[in-house]
């Protein structure tokens, strides 16, 4: 049974990325607010193919995203997987 994601509002993003709550950074709250999409995808979906520019950052709040290639013999290679982040996200940010 699939999961249902409720949108999540910029009062979930700033609670998810404390960082943005500090009045210091309003600026940059601003700018991340302002590019910050939420997108819900089918399980199956491709997110990028090996070789594409990648213009965005994907951070996985629900499911799991397997990366693969395919192997000179045609055989999916799963180089490994990304699993949701913690709730609070920016515990994992770098």
């Amino acid at each position: 049974m699939a999961e249902e994601m409720s949108e999540l509002t910029p009062i979930d993003i700033e609670r998810g990325f404390s960082f943005l709550l500090e009045p210091a950074n309003q600026e940059i709250k601003e700018q991340f607010l302002k590019h910050v999409s939420v997108k819900q995808l089918p399980a199956g979906q491709y997110i990028c193919w090996e070789g594409d520019v990648c213009a965005q950052l994907a951070v996985v709040l629900s499911g799991t995203v397997r990366v693969y290639k395919i192997g000179e013999n045609g055989r999916e290679i799963t180089l490994y997987r990304i699993g949701a982040v913690p709730k609070k996200l920016d515990s994992v940010m770098l």
